[in-house]
Formats: C-alpha cells, sequence, structure tokens
C-alpha cells in the first residue's frame, strides 16, 4: 500500500514537472519570439535611420559637387573672357560696365578748384 501511494506520488510528481517543463518551455518560447521582434524592429528603425543619413549625405555631396562645377565653369568663363580680351581687344559686358564705372568715378573725382 506504501509502495503504491509512493508510486503513485512519484507518478503525479512526475506528471507535475512534465507540465511545468511543457509550460516553462512555452514560455521561453513565446519571450524569445517576443524578444526577436522587438530586436528586428530595433533593427528595421535603425536601418531607417541609416537610411536617411546616406540620403541626406549623398544630396550634401552632389550639392557641393554641383557648387564646385558651377564654380569652375564660371572661372573657366572668366578666363575665356579675359584671354579674348587680350588676343582679340574684345571687351566683356564686365570690363565694359567696369571702365564705365571708372570713368564716370573720374568725372566726380575730376580736377576741381582749391
Amino acid at each position: 500500500m506504501i509502495r503504491e501511494d509512493l508510486n503513485s506520488f512519484y507518478q503525479k510528481v512526475a506528471e507535475g514537472a512534465e507540465r511545468e517543463r511543457i509550460e516553462n518551455r512555452k514560455q521561453l518560447h513565446e519571450d524569445l519570439k517576443t524578444i526577436r521582434e522587438q530586436a528586428e524592429k530595433r533593427i528595421q528603425e535603425r536601418q531607417s535611420i541609416i537610411d536617411k543619413v546616406s540620403e541626406l549625405y549623398v544630396a550634401d555631396e552632389q550639392r557641393e559637387r554641383q557648387k564646385l562645377l558651377e564654380k569652375q565653369k564660371q572661372d573657366l568663363i572668366t578666363k575665356a573672357e579675359e584671354e579674348a580680351e587680350r588676343s582679340l581687344g574684345l571687351q566683356s559686358e564686365k570690363t565694359k560696365k567696369l571702365d564705365d564705372a571708372w570713368r564716370s568715378l573720374a568725372r566726380e573725382l575730376g580736377p576741381k578748384e582749391w
């Protein structure tokens, strides 16, 4: 009788332990799933930030490149105008305006009686 009670008790303990192990395994699986989902969400958020920063960097680089090209273009135009003025005796609009400004200033500051 005691033996049967012990066997019955052992059987119940073993069954309880098995149920608890199964419950713990399910809970662990759910916890790991939650952790994985949270990690994936954080990864996506960070990747989104990285993508935005990358887009801003590329846009900034393109603006800088465009500025540099525009400056180089303007420098080449200026050099071409200067060369044309020297070699062909032609005046650019800029030079004409500058000469007119100097003439006007010279007339205003011209000899005055002291």
